[in-house]
């Protein structure tokens, strides 16, 4: 499965993190420090249910011309 997360927050990044970690292909598309912060760091989770980090794959293709399974906004 391909999924978008559109303008990823703290709350976008945890769940395609997450997703990321079930096996999906992950897109997190932010910008600014944020992304950047993504791209050097990857999205660091600590949780009751175990600490990871993950790597999504930050778009390399324009947004609209992509082709994802599912995307979303958070």
């Amino acid at each position: 499965m391909k999924v978008a997360v559109l303008d990823a927050g703290a709350i976008g990044a945890y769940v395609g993190a997450a997703l990321h970690r079930a096996g999906a292909e992950v897109h997190l598309i932010a910008r600014g420090p944020h992304l950047a912060a993504m791209r050097q760091h990857g999205v660091r989770v600590l949780s009751l249910r175990g600490d990871f980090t993950a790597r999504p794959t930050p778009p390399t293709i324009p947004a609209r011309s992509a082709r994802w399974t599912m995307s979303f906004s958070a």
